[in-house]
């Protein structure tokens, strides 16, 4: 069965190529490769999860306050992760390694050629310069200074594939309310969120760090400092030939730093924020949202 990982099909009507033809250049390589290849997907998708989940430092220590909302997010890929080595695979032979492209380089197989002219071509990618993520998210608050934010989404790509699943939950919790005299609003934060298409995906993003953030009026500066991981784990069928063998594998990101700046604009029942993010990937992301 060739596998067809829709990643963003469910959240964006963009550019994707990328959820109708992965499956078909994923499926000609083993673990190894398949690691090389896939790794990229996993550290951008990682920090689109993990944007956007906090606006601002301030939390009351009561008082009901709802919002619920949209985050777009846009990852910059470099060039730096859109090659890898790769190595040929039996039963081709004299064994070639060569730098050919990842999930994110050029749309151009690289070929080598060995035993009796025969050729290997390890696939292209997509020749993508950016990955854009569209997230629902809802924040409900505050009882001690602590406030809860969940995200969820669920749709069907049909019996091939399965159901994509994203669900998310995090908390914040105000330390400035303990040092009166602090000058700024300051909390913590720890999010967890779960991501799966079918059982050929399964990735699972976290984030914890402190939060800081002043405001004038509608006005909010804010910014954060903390850790992001990811792990992801790809299950797919490696065709050869006319038979098919079950490869899994899992690639993980772990405690990477991340710091982010950006600015608020409360406007009644009306939130509006844009922030940047500074990590291994970098991040833009803009949210907007209803609530009081």
């Amino acid at each position: 069965m060739k596998i067809r990982l829709c990643l963003l099909t469910l959240f964006v009507a963009s550019q994707w190529a990328l959820s109708q033809e992965i499956g078909d250049y994923i499926s000609k390589y083993t673990a190894e490769n398949g690691k090389g290849y896939m790794q990229p997907l996993a550290d951008v998708f990682g920090a689109d999860l993990n944007s956007g989940l906090f606006q601002g430092g301030r939390l009351p220590q009561v008082g009901f306050r709802l919002t619920i909302g949209v985050k777009g997010v846009m990852a910059r890929i470099g060039d730096d992760v859109k090659t890898f080595k790769a190595t040929t695979e039996e039963p081709f032979s004299p064994t070639h390694t060569a730098k050919v492209p990842t999930i994110f380089g050029k749309n151009e197989a690289v070929s080598v050629t060995g035993v009796g002219g025969t050729v290997y071509n390890f696939p292209g990618g997509f020749d993508m310069d950016m990955m854009p993520l569209v997230i629902p998210q809802a924040t409900i608050g505050s009882l001690l200074g602590t406030e809860a934010t969940v995200r969820y989404f669920m749709a069907n790509l049909g019996e091939d594939i399965g159901d994509l699943k994203l669900a998310g939950i995090g908390v914040r919790h105000s330390i400035s309310q303990y040092l009166p005299l602090l000058p700024i609003d300051l909390s913590v934060g720890y999010f967890s969120q779960k991501f799966s298409v079918g059982e050929v995906v399964e990735a699972q993003a976290v984030y914890y760090g402190a939060q800081v953030g002043k405001t004038w009026g509608i006005l909010c500066l804010y910014g954060g400092a903390g850790y992001e991981s990811t792990e992801v784990t790809v299950t797919y069928d490696q065709e050869k030939d006319v038979e098919s063998s079950r490869v899994s594998f899992d690639m993980k990101s772990e405690d990477q730093l991340r710091f982010t700046v950006g600015v608020g604009l409360n406007l009644v029942f009306l939130k509006i924020h844009a922030d940047y993010n500074i990590a291994s990937q970098k991040t833009l992301c803009a949210g907007i949202g209803f609530g009081w």
